[in-house]
C-alpha cells in the first residue's frame, strides 16, 4: 500500500466490518456501536481486502440500516417493554446494527503506486474492516485521472466529493471511441436544470467538441445570454472563459432553403384558404396548387430566397390562375368557375402583404438576423478544430417577429424537422469520412418533442421518429443525446431505453413513473427505497438549505463501475462548485479569492 492510500485509509473513519452473510455484489455491515449514531445511509464506503495476492478495494453506497434486538423480539420480554417503555439491560444495549453496502466499484493497486479497475471475484473475510470513503482515498484513487474528472456534488447527504467523468467521443486517450447518449429526469424543481447546466460546463471545457442546444422555453438561452439563474453560475462569463464561441438563436430567425419546405407550407397556408381552395375533392386541391405554384416559379428563375418579392407573387398569382383554368386543381367546371370568382375581385395588394409575404420571409436569407440551417449545422461542425461553438436554439418564440415573419408551431416543427436533418446528413457524411462528430445535442423538454404517444401534427410526428432513430444509431458517429424531461413515462420509450447515463431527480415516485424508474434501477427496491426518501427541494426552509438529489446509473463516475446506481446532491452555491473545479475555470477562483 502507498504511503499517502496508508495514511488516507488509516484516518477514515470505522464503521463497521464484513458480517454474514454477504456476496460479491452486496456486504452486510456489523455496524460498530459508535457508528450507530452516525447516518450511515448514503455514505460512499471502502473496504480493504486482498485477491490473488494484490490489495484491493471495494466501493460502494450505504442503502439501508436495519436494527435487530433478538431478547426484545421475546414474547415475555416485548410484553414487559410494552407495559414500562425499555427494559432495563435490553432495551439500547442488546440492539445489533447492520447494513447493505452495494459494491458500485472495485480497484486494484498495482505495482506502481497506480489503481485499475476491477472486479469483486470473492467475498473478503468477515471482520474485514469497513470505513467511510473520504475525498483522500478517492483522490488517491484517481490521482491518474484527476484532469478527466469534473465534481458536480456530493455523495448523497456525506461530505465526499463525487468525481464524475464527461469524456468527448473523438477516441482520444482518455476519451470515449463513440457517444454516450443521456437522460435527465425529474418534477420541476427537482434541480434538473441545474444539473443540465453543469453538465453543459463539464463538457465546455473540451474545446474540440460542439454543443447545440435545442431549447423549448428558453431556459439555456437565459444563462447563454448572461442572466444568472442558478446559483449565481454566470453561464456566459463561464463559456467565454473557456474561449467558446456562443451562438445564440431565435428559431423564427432562421431561414428555411428547400423547395419542398415551399410547397408543403404553401398548401397548409392561409394564402391558399384566402383564395378559396379548400381540401375537398378527389385530387386534394391544396396540394395540387401549392405544386402548381411553385413549379411556375422554379421555371421562372425565381430563388428560394426572393420568394417574398412581388414578382413570385405576381407569378403565383398567374400560375393559380392558369391552373384552375385548366381544371388542374378541381376536376369539374363549377369548382373552378367559384375559384376564379373568388380570386378576381381579391385585392392583391392585400393577400400578397398579408398573406403572401409573411410565409415566403420564411426563406430570405438578408432579413435581419437571418441564419439558415445549412449555416447553423456548418458552423457547428468545424470538426477537428479547437474552441468549436456552442449552439442554443431557442424555441420560445411563437408569435410573428419584429420583421414580419409568419410564425406558428407547425412551422416550428418543421424548422425544428430541418435541423435535426441536416444534422443527421452531417453526422452520416462524417462517419462516411472516417471522423467523429465529437458533439452532444442538448434537448430539453424531451416530453415535448420526443412523446411516448404518437403526435397528430405531421412534422411533431417526424421530429419524435427523427429523435428516436438518432438515438438507436447516431453513437458510432460520435454525436450524442442528452434528453432532459419533467417527465419519464411520457418521453418515448425508444429513447428512454437508449440512454447510457441516466440522471432521476425527485417526484418520478408514483404510478407508472415508478414503474419506469424500477426497471432501469433493475428492479432493486432498496435503491427505489433510498431514492423515495429524497427531499422536495421546494420544502426546503430556504434555498441555501435546498437539496438536489439525484440517483445516477451508468458509467457516469469512476465510483461506478457496475450496473449498481449512486445518489449524490448536486452542489446549491457556486463557492463549492468553483473550488472543487479550480482546474477548468482558474479565472474565477482568482474572482473569489
Amino acid at each position: 500500500m502507498s504511503d499517502q492510500m496508508d495514511r488516507a485509509f488509516t484516518n477514515s473513519e470505522q464503521i463497521g466490518t464484513v458480517g454474514s452473510p454477504s456476496t460479491t455484489a452486496e456486504i452486510k455491515i456489523d455496524v460498530r456501536g459508535a457508528a450507530a449514531e452516525n447516518k450511515l445511509v448514503g455514505e460512499m464506503s471502502v473496504l480493504k481486502y486482498r485477491q490473488q495476492g494484490a490489495i484491493q478495494y471495494a466501493l460502494g453506497q450505504i442503502t439501508e440500516v436495519h436494527l435487530r434486538n433478538v431478547m426484545l423480539e421475546d414474547h415475555a420480554i416485548l410484553t414487559l417493554a410494552r407495559q414500562r417503555g425499555q427494559v432495563d439491560h435490553v432495551s439500547n444495549d442488546q440492539d445489533i446494527h447492520d447494513g447493505e453496502l452495494r459494491v458500485s466499484a472495485v480497484y486494484r493497486e498495482l505495482e506502481n503506486g497506480s489503481y485499475q479497475g476491477a472486479s469483486m471475484g470473492t467475498v473478503p473475510p468477515t471482520g474485514t474492516e469497513i470505513r467511510i470513503a473520504n475525498n483522500d482515498i478517492v483522490d488517491e484513487i484517481i490521482r491518474d485521472h484527476r484532469d478527466n474528472v469534473f465534481y458536480l456534488g456530493k455523495s448523497y447527504q456525506s461530505d465526499l466529493d463525487l468525481p464524475m467523468w464527461f469524456r468527448q467521443f473523438n477516441g482520444a486517450p482518455g476519451q470515449l471511441g463513440e457517444a454516450h447518449h443521456i437522460g435527465i429526469f425529474g418534477r420541476s424543481g427537482s434541480g434538473k436544470s441545474t444539473l443540465a447546466k453543469l453538465i453543459l460546463l463539464a463538457y465546455a471545457t473540451h474545446p474540440e467538441m460542439g454543443i447545440l442546444i435545442i431549447d423549448p422555453q428558453g431556459e439555456f438561452a437565459k444563462g447563454i445570454n448572461g442572466d444568472p439563474e442558478n446559483f449565481a453560475i454566470d453561464i456566459r462569463a463561464r463559456l467565454q472563459e473557456l474561449n467558446r464561441q456562443i451562438i445564440s438563436i431565435d428559431v423564427d430567425n432562421i431561414v428555411l432553403n428547400r423547395w419542398e419546405l415551399v410547397e408543403e407550407l404553401l398548401a397548409e397556408s392561409t394564402f391558399i384558404t384566402e383564395v378559396g381552395i379548400t381540401t375537398s375533392g378527389p385530387m386534394n386541391p391544396k396540394e395540387s396548387a401549392s405544386a402548381s405554384i411553385v413549379a411556375a416559379i422554379r421555371n421562372a428563375n425565381i430563388t428560394v430566397n426572393n420568394l417574398h418579392q412581388r414578382q413570385a407573387f405576381d407569378t403565383a398569382m398567374q400560375a393559380l390562375q392558369t391552373a384552375v383554368q385548366e381544371q388542374r386543381i378541381y376536376s369539374g367546371p363549377g369548382p373552378n368557375r367559384r375559384i376564379m370568382g373568388r380570386i378576381e375581385p381579391t385585392n392583391h395588394n392585400d393577400l400578397y402583404q398579408s398573406h403572401w409575404q409573411p410565409l415566403m420571409l420564411l426563406f430570405n436569407s438578408n432579413r435581419t438576423g437571418a441564419i439558415s440551417t445549412d449555416t447553423v449545422i456548418r458552423q457547428l461542425m468545424n470538426i477537428g478544430n479547437a474552441g468549436r461553438p456552442i449552439v442554443n436554439i431557442n424555441l420560445a418564440h411563437r408569435t410573428r417577429n419584429t420583421s414580419g415573419v409568419q410564425w406558428n408551431d407547425r412551422i416550428r416543427n418543421i424548422t425544428i424537422n430541418q435541423i435535426l436533418s441536416d444534422l443527421e446528413r452531417a453526422a452520416e457524411n462524417a462517419y462516411q469520412g472516417n471522423r467523429s462528430l465529437n458533439t452532444m445535442v442538448i434537448v430539453d423538454e424531451a416530453h415535448r418533442l420526443a412523446p411516448n404517444r404518437e403526435p397528430d401534427e405531421e412534422y411533431a410526428r417526424r421530429i419524435r421518429h427523427r429523435l428516436a432513430d438518432s438515438a438507436r444509431t447516431t453513437r458510432k458517429y460520435g454525436l450524442g443525446w442528452m434528453f432532459i424531461s419533467q417527465s419519464l413515462a411520457n418521453v418515448s420509450s425508444d429513447i428512454v431505453g437508449q440512454t447510457r447515463i441516466q440522471f432521476f431527480g425527485h417526484g418520478l415516485g408514483m404510478g407508472s413513473e415508478l414503474e419506469s424508474l424500477s426497471r432501469l434501477a433493475g428492479g432493486d427496491r432498496h435503491k427505489i427505497n433510498l431514492y423515495q426518501s429524497f427531499k422536495d427541494p421546494e420544502s426546503a426552509f430556504s434555498t441555501e438549505s435546498r437539496e438536489y438529489s439525484f440517483m445516477a446509473a451508468g458509467p457516469v463516475s469512476p465510483l461506478c463501475l457496475t450496473a449498481t446506481p449512486i445518489f449524490l446532491n448536486v452542489y446549491n452555491n457556486p463557492r463549492t462548485f468553483w473550488e472543487k473545479n479550480r482546474r477548468a475555470f482558474p479565472n474565477v477562483q482568482m474572482q473569489l479569492e
